[in-house]
């Protein structure tokens, strides 16, 4: 922006002596307009005296004056001077007010502060325990219970196993039918009964049963008979015998020695003695681990995927399988066995936020507590019912306090201070560890007075 010496001097247009300072290009500028105008007028008023002297044969043949249009034009000469002057004010007060836009915007709109404050820190902990309850839906701050929710997943699988060698002493089965070509009446077994095969191997009936009276007539008897479950009398591989027929040693020497017998539609099976590889107790157990091993995976992604949000501890997942089977009978001689079963995932979960509400407020009633700035939650043991549907436990909540500043009363002390001020403001907050300033642009010395332009992070 000019000062006021040099505002005057654009004015003035006397011509310079010895001694006086050197014009500024505007000013020389504005003198070369001014002569040039000078010029005009001179060459405008020597045409005009020409003019005055008409010669001897204009005076007679005039006999009136013509119209001097040339003084119009004199007229509109003089006017120019005029608009000149304007145009030079005009672009002065343009330039004083581009110098003042300027000037403000580069004290008033630019300039900015930002002050980063790290506060000083205190640490608390304690420790405490809570319970999750799936009776509840929010945070119980008296009793210290927060809700909890039972997620389960469920998948089947079918896998084949390898039996176990063992010791076998397993008795041959089967089924005899027993015909009475006897008599008309019905007659009793009791349970035990033996019926013995041509080889002289003895089986024995499981019940007792009652055999019906045969069909009389005519003068023939028509046999009746019925189907009775048998077990070989001893374990062995040699009781394994085809169909074959069957006598009862206990009507031997009577007339129903003959008139009561048995035979085997099917073969006796399953007798056996010795080292052998079948299924028992300890492969089903096996088994059910391992079904349980392969859908674990598979179903703590499920839980992952749909329980965001909660957290689950050791222990608060249970894994059983429900519905077990195979495809041969406890005790069975068999190479393999498969057995299909439906592992069941159970699992009790809780949100750490609801904790953490607990932890604040057993914080906060601890003396001297302050200003929250982190929380953290380390959780100890779990115990659940048996239902999976409460879980009673313990952690340590940890939290990094600080007092709290007041950054709208901060900024209305140190705005429009300088650097040292603001130091000394500063330094009397018991609560800051250090601060850090930053003014811009770089020729800004001080802090702006509009609190706007102020900002304050806490750390």
């Amino acid at each position: 922006m000019l000062d006021n010496d040099k505002e005057h001097l654009i004015f003035d247009i006397k011509p310079k002596h010895m001694g006086e300072r050197a014009e500024t290009p505007i000013e020389e500028l504005y003198k070369e307009e001014e002569q040039e105008e000078t010029h005009k007028k001179l060459g405008f008023l020597s045409r005009l005296r020409k003019k005055e002297k008409p010669t001897t044969k204009e005076k007679k043949s005039k006999t009136k004056p013509e119209p001097e249009p040339e003084l119009e034009e004199e007229e509109q000469e003089e006017t120019i001077p005029e608009k000149k002057s304007y145009k030079k004010i005009l672009i002065i007060t343009s330039i004083f007010i581009v110098g003042f836009v300027i000037l403000y915007i580069g004290t008033a709109v630019l300039p900015k502060a930002m002050l980063t404050i790290h506060a000083k820190r205190v640490e608390k902990s304690i420790k405490a325990a809570a319970t999750a309850s799936t009776e509840i839906t929010s945070v119980d701050i008296e009793n210290q219970k927060i809700p909890a929710r039972v997620f389960v997943f469920k998948r089947t699988l079918t896998k084949e196993y390898p039996t176990s060698k063992q010791t076998v002493t397993q008795k041959a089965t089967g089924v005899i039918t027993i015909y009475n070509a006897y008599s008309g009446a019905s007659q009793r077994l009791v349970a035990t009964t033996r019926f013995r095969s041509p080889n002289g191997k003895i089986f024995r009936i499981n019940t007792s049963v009652t055999i019906p009276g045969a069909k009389i007539g005519g003068g023939s008897i028509t046999p009746s008979s019925i189907d009775v479950p048998v077990t070989a009398d001893k374990p062995g591989a040699e009781y394994n015998m085809e169909p074959t027929t069957f006598t009862i040693p206990g009507f031997e020497g009577s007339p129903k020695y003959k008139g009561f017998y048995g035979k085997s539609a099917r073969a006796m099976a399953g007798g056996s003695q010795g080292n052998a590889q079948g299924v028992n107790d300890l492969d089903i157990q096996k088994g059910k681990a391992d079904l349980v091993q392969g859908a674990k995976e598979l179903l703590m992604t499920e839980l992952t995927e749909k329980s965001k949000g909660y957290i689950f501890m050791d222990g608060a997942t249970v894994y059983k399988v429900a519905g077990a089977s195979t495809n041969h009978k406890l005790g069975e001689l068999a190479p393999t066995f498969q057995l299909t079963g439906t592992v069941e995932l159970r699992a009790i979960g809780f949100k750490e936020d609801d904790v953490k509400i607990l932890a604040k407020k057993l914080l906060e009633a601890q003396p001297d507590a302050k200003e929250f700035i982190d929380l953290s939650i380390t959780y100890g043991t779990l115990r659940v019912n048996d239902n999976i549907t409460l879980a009673a436990f313990s952690y340590d909540a940890t939290s990094a306090m600080r007092e709290k500043i007041d950054t709208e009363e901060l900024k209305t002390r140190i705005r429009g201070k300088g650097m040292s001020e603001m130091k000394s403001i500063l330094a009397k907050y018991d609560s800051i560890a250090n601060a850090k300033v930053s003014l811009w642009p770089f020729w800004v010395t001080s802090v702006p007075t509009n609190k706007d332009k102020i900002g304050v992070t806490i750390d």
